[in-house]
């Protein structure tokens, strides 16, 4: 999977805070421990304190595995 990656500082910047009318940043930290937002955080986004998103360097999520 694809994402934008984010540094530690960036994720806790943007976590919580609102990228369009009753959608939220959440960023999602991947099994390398590096932090990512995704596509529809990034295409949707409209509050111009956040637009910089935009410019995020995309990179592939490692996915946790998971216990059965």
């Amino acid at each position: 999977m694809i994402g934008y990656i984010l540094t530690s500082k960036q994720a806790e910047h943007l976590s919580g805070k609102q990228y369009t009318d009753n959608s939220y940043f959440n960023p999602t930290q991947d099994a390398n421990g590096d932090w990512f937002i995704f596509d529809c955080e990034v295409s949707e986004c409209t509050n111009e304190e956040f637009m910089w998103v935009k410019d995020l360097n995309k990179s592939e999520f490692i996915a946790h595995e998971t216990e059965i």
